[in-house]
C-alpha cells in the first residue's frame, strides 16, 4: 500500500511461529484522491472548497491564520492579497471574516484585522486532515439505488432516499461503517461527507498535497504484528482470516478501506489515512470452566499480561501438562489487543474492548 507506516518495535515480543501472508503478486487497488501528509499543512483549505464535506481538517489552535488564503479568493475588490491588507480597496462585505477556516479576521474601527502568531503564519502541523477513501463501503452497506459507484466515483441522488425507517435504519449504519468517519446525514436525513472525484480540492490546493492515485495493496504486514487478530474481527469484508497464528488475506475481497490499518495496535498494516483509532480500555477474564489450560495465551501475549498459579491437585480436575496451574490476566499490564482471545482453542477468555479516535 503507498503509506509510510511505523510500527513500535520496542516493548512488542516476536511471535516465532507466527506467519505473515505469503504474497501472491496480486493486489487490491482502490482508485481515490490521497493526501501527501509530507507536503500537507493543514491549511483546511481543501476542507473548504470540497463540495460534498468529505474533508476534515481539524486545526489545533483556533484563531491564528493558517495561511489557507480562502480569504482572498472570496475579497471582491483585491483588498487582500499575499497576505497584505490595503483599506483602500477594502468595501468591507465581510465575506473574508465569515469564511475564515479558523476564525482568525475580525473587523475592528472599520479595519480588517488578521491574527497571526508571534508575527508568523500559524503552524498546522500537529493537526490532522481525514477525508472519504473511496473504498465504496458506505454503497456496499446502505444498499439503496440511491448511493452507487460509477467508474470508481460514488454518485448520491437524494430524491431516490427514502424517508422509511428501514431505509432511515441502513442510512446509519452506513454513516457508522465509514472506516474515517467522514460520512455523516443533514437535518433533512441526506448524505454527505462522500467523495464525488471531483477534483476540486486537487486543483485548490497549493502546496499540490492532493493527488488523484491508485493505492494498491499487497498484502504485506510487517514483522510488528503482534497475532492480535483485529484486523480479522473488524475488515467488514471478512477479506482477512487468523487461524493458529496464520494470517491471510484474500484481495479478491479487500476494498481497500483501510479499516484494518486504522484499527492496528502496532503499525503492521500500511495505510493512507491519517486516521487513527487505538485501544482506550477493555475487559478481560478467563472462565476457568472452559480453560483448557493449554498454554497458548500467554505463549502468544506480546505484553506478558497473562501469567500461572499453582493449585492444589483438589483444585485440578483436567490431565493436561498444566493441570496444576491457573490462568490469570493482569490487567495492569494487558493492552486489551485480543491476541489470547483469538488463539483460544476453547473460547474461555470473557473480552471486550474500546477503541478511540486519537486525531
Amino acid at each position: 500500500m503507498v503509506a509510510n507506516t511505523v510500527g513500535f518495535g520496542a516493548g512488542v515480543k516476536k511471535i516465532e511461529n507466527m506467519q505473515l501472508p505469503v504474497k501472491s503478486g496480486k493486489t487490491a487497488d482502490r482508485v481515490c484522491i490521497s493526501t501527501d501528509l509530507e507536503k500537507c499543512v493543514k491549511c483546511g483549505r481543501c476542507a473548504y472548497y470540497c463540495p460534498t464535506r468529505s474533508i476534515e481538517v481539524i486545526i489545533q489552535d483556533e484563531g491564528y491564520c493558517v495561511g489557507c488564503k480562502v480569504c482572498e479568493d472570496l475579497c471582491p475588490t483585491g483588498a487582500l492579497k499575499d497576505g497584505e491588507y490595503d483599506k483602500s480597496l477594502c468595501t468591507l462585505c465581510l465575506a473574508c471574516v465569515e469564511n475564515c477556516v479558523n476564525d482568525a479576521l475580525s473587523v475592528n474601527d472599520f479595519n480588517i484585522i488578521r491574527n497571526i502568531k508571534d508575527d508568523t503564519l500559524y503552524s498546522n502541523v500537529e493537526g490532522s486532515i481525514g477525508s472519504c477513501l473511496n473504498c465504496g463501503l458506505c454503497k456496499e452497506t446502505f444498499d439503496s439505488p440511491a448511493l452507487i459507484k460509477n467508474e470508481n466515483a460514488l454518485r448520491y441522488d437524494p430524491s431516490l432516499d427514502e424517508d422509511t425507517e428501514e431505509n432511515k435504519a441502513k442510512r446509519l449504519e452506513a454513516i457508522y461503517a465509514c472506516p474515517v468517519s467522514s460520512l455523516t446525514e443533514s437535518e433533512d436525513n441526506k448524505l454527505f461527507g462522500y467523495c464525488v472525484s471531483c477534483g476540486k480540492c486537487v486543483n485548490e490546493c497549493n502546496e499540490d498535497a492532493r493527488n488523484f492515485q491508485i493505492v494498491s495493496w499487497d498484502e504485506e504486514i510487517s514483522n510488528d504484528c503482534i497475532s492480535c487478530g483485529i484486523c480479522a474481527e473488524l475488515c467488514p469484508q471478512d477479506a482477512i482470516t487468523l487461524s493458529k497464528g496464520e494470517i491471510n488475506v484474500d484481495l479478491d475481497k479487500c476494498i481497500m478501506c483501510e479499516t484494518c490499518g486504522i484499527h492496528c495496535p502496532t503499525d503492521a498494516i500500511p495505510k493512507t489515512t491519517s486516521v487513527k483509532y487505538e485501544i482506550s480500555g477493555g475487559f478481560n477474564y478467563i472462565d476457568e470452566n472452559l480453560c483448557v489450560k493449554c498454554g497458548l495465551c500467554k505463549e502468544i501475549c506480546s505484553e506478558e499480561a497473562i501469567y500461572t498459579v499453582e493449585i492444589s491437585n483438589d483444585e485440578a480436575d483436567l490431565g493436561t501438562k498444566n493441570k496444576n496451574l491457573r490462568f490469570v490476566v493482569d490487567d495492569d499490564k494487558c493492552i486489551y489487543c485480543g491476541a489470547c482471545m483469538n488463539i483460544c482453542p476453547s473460547k474461555s477468555f470473557i473480552f471486550e474492548r474500546e477503541f478511540n479516535r486519537v486525531n
